[in-house]
């Protein structure tokens, strides 16, 4: 994907279906968009319930973040921005005690590094092992667990305090990097994009005999709405049945409808003004027009890093506890401090010691 704007790679999956929002908001500079989108009320009162280390009031010149042991200066101006597709497991439409969130199925973190003038994307496994917090039915937390990253969504009383804990959890998996935005859409939106987009051809290499015959194993296919909706989110009944395998499905299906994307933006004034409809008020998010600016200047000027995706290992486990088998994967620490060495251009912090500065903090 290196040198591939972000505006076919958002556009073209509902996956990361909030930039292609964002980019129609961008063209029509409408900032009344906001009223028709759910705003969250309160967040920053809930989300500062989660203590961090900016809690400790220590004059520090950097910030820093801690993977794989070690401890980063963030020297660079970073806008990180985090996009959610949801598989509408819960129930996100009540507004009441009965509101359950879904599972979070599709998670991809936009890094926007100001400074270098670049921008990247880190793709996450909705298994991967990490600390969740756990919210009560009021939303506030109450413990932290360690479960799939998939989960976090599921906490809360709203789509917004879902939203928002689930970018505590990545959050924390990347050493407390701060998260400028989130923006979430269901899945199930997919089928419209497409629709939107002219469909997207892409070779067919799994077996979808179980979930659509009509995705034939070796074939190159151009997809259907409804051929869209289950290459991208089958994935039990589907080849290996791994999340991997769909999470490179995904990938293939952003690349394969870029340059479709881009022909008709460029043709047709009002394309992207469509998937700006189509989407509606299927969108969460708390991002407004500055944060979708942070966009349009980097794709003017920026240079991309492409999508990537730390290396791990996927293992059947019983940490829900529920009496069956789910996977989890575990990230290489190592691998995940490579790919976010390059994104945010980290440095080793050669002082920070957070432990000394806790225990100095307890002396005082």
């Amino acid at each position: 994907m290196k040198g591939k704007s972000i505006i076919g790679l958002t556009l073209a999956a509902a996956l990361t279906a909030g930039c292609a929002l964002g980019f129609g908001t961008l063209l029509r500079r409408n900032e009344q968009r906001e009223t028709s989108y759910q705003t969250a009320e309160s967040e920053e009162s809930w989300f500062s319930q989660t203590q961090t280390e900016e809690d400790f009031d220590f004059d520090l010149d950097e910030d820093w973040i801690d993977i794989n042991g070690l401890e980063y200066s963030l020297k660079d101006s970073l806008k990180c921005y985090l996009f959610i597709g949801t598989d509408h497991s819960g129930n996100e439409d009540a507004k009441d005690e009965t509101y359950q969130g879904s599972m979070a199925d599709f998670l991809l973190l936009a890094i926007i590094n100001k400074t270098q003038k670049t921008y990247g994307f880190l793709q996450l496994n909705r298994d991967t092992i990490t600390g969740i917090p756990m919210l009560d039915e009021d939303g506030y937390q109450y413990d932290e667990s360690e479960q799939q990253l998939c989960i976090a969504h599921w906490y809360g009383v709203s789509r917004q305090q879902s939203c928002l804990n689930t970018v505590d959890a990545v959050s924390s998996l990347l050493g407390d990097l701060t998260i400028d935005g989130y923006y979430s859409v269901g899945m199930d939106e997919i089928a419209q994009l497409n629709h939107v987009i002219g469909g997207a051809t892409v070779r067919i290499e799994d077996d979808f005999s179980k979930v659509d015959p009509t995705l034939v194993e070796g074939e190159e296919i151009t997809l259907t709405d409804e051929q869209a909706y289950n290459y991208l989110h089958a994935r039990l009944d589907v080849g290996d049945g791994e999340n991997e395998s769909r999470m490179r499905r995904q990938t293939a299906y952003m690349e394969a409808v870029y340059d479709k994307v881009i022909d008709r933006v460029r043709t047709e004034k009002n394309f992207l003004d469509d998937i700006t409809d189509t989407l509606g008020e299927a969108v969460t998010t708390n991002m407004n027009g500055e944060d979708f600016a942070q966009f349009r200047d980097i794709f003017r000027e920026g240079r991309s890093l492409g999508i990537q995706m730390p290396e791990g290992e996927s293992v059947l486990g019983r940490r829900l506890e529920d009496g069956l088998e789910h996977t989890e994967f575990y990230i290489d620490e190592a691998s995940l401090a490579e790919i976010m060495v390059q994104m945010c251009n980290l440095e080793v912090d050669e002082f920070t010691d957070w432990d000394d500065l806790e225990t100095e903090t307890e002396l005082w």
